[in-house]
């Protein structure tokens, strides 16, 4: 009898001419995976269900920081791959993050517009901004700082574009308000 391979691992078969698979594992892997490509959604909510159980037992996350750290760089291959595949996630992730820099709740304009010394007068070169103006972060939400109140200020378009996410003591920014 000619040796045949494992239909799903590649190994050597041996025995009955009509065997398909090495052993019971191969063969309830190869099951497990046609069930999932026959019924992609049941084998999505399964998939969720398990991780679920999974976090909030925490059982697995003791495991996983472990591996985490004794596989650096796999883990940031791995990460850097999942953040090219999906950017719409990593956009929510990062919007979520900056909403949980939220220091006083969500800041409306006619709060802002409460804080003493909050005009339309532009914070940084005085002009007034009768025309219209930005709301522009002191301290950007890049550099740290918090979407609250006391953090927004009135500026003028040509001064809110021009100082970017820089920070307002920095050189770049010296040069422009100064005029």
């Amino acid at each position: 009898m000619t040796p045949r391979p494992c239909h799903n691992c590649g190994q050597e078969v041996t025995g009955r001419p009509n065997k398909l698979y090495c052993g019971p594992v191969c063969k309830s892997v190869a099951n497990k995976r046609r069930w999932r490509t026959r019924y992609p959604e049941k084998a999505k909510e399964q998939s969720r269900r398990a991780s679920r159980v999974l976090v909030e037992s925490g059982r697995n996350r003791e495991k996983c920081r472990k591996w985490r750290e004794a596989n650096k760089e796999k883990h940031a291959e791995l990460n850097r791959r999942w953040k090219e595949r999906n950017p719409e996630k990593v956009k929510a992730r990062r919007q979520r993050r900056r909403k949980a820099k939220v220091v006083d709740g969500v800041v409306e304009h006619r709060e802002v517009m409460t804080v003493p010394g909050v005009g339309q007068v532009c914070f940084y070169c005085g002009v007034d901004c009768d025309g219209g103006f930005h709301w522009d972060h002191h301290v950007p939400i890049v550099a740290g700082g918090p979407d609250a109140a006391w953090n927004l200020v009135v500026a003028c378009p040509t001064c809110n574009l021009s100082k970017g996410a820089r920070l307002p003591e920095s050189i770049f920014c010296e040069e422009i308000f100064k005029e």
